[in-house]
């Protein structure tokens, strides 16, 4: 009987730890993936530095933005 009461129970704990787990990656990649677009806007202004406003602006419309899952 105990061990019946206890087997619903490690389900719904192992299904949280699932869950834990899940959201942890997802954090992870959403870390990873803001990083990315940091360092790509730090690395367009350490470029632009010294250029005209106008081959400034062009470079920052027209540069493609990071791949995601890509750090």
């Amino acid at each position: 009987m105990h061990g019946s009461m206890a087997d619903p129970l490690l389900a719904r704990a192992d299904a949280a730890l699932d869950g834990a787990e899940r959201l942890r990656l997802a954090l992870v990649r959403e870390r990873a993936f803001a990083r990315a677009i940091c360092a790509h806007a730090s690395q367009l202004r350490t470029l632009q530095t010294g250029l005209i406003p106008t081959v400034a602006i062009a470079l920052t419309v027209s540069a493609p933005a990071p791949a995601r899952g890509q750090a």
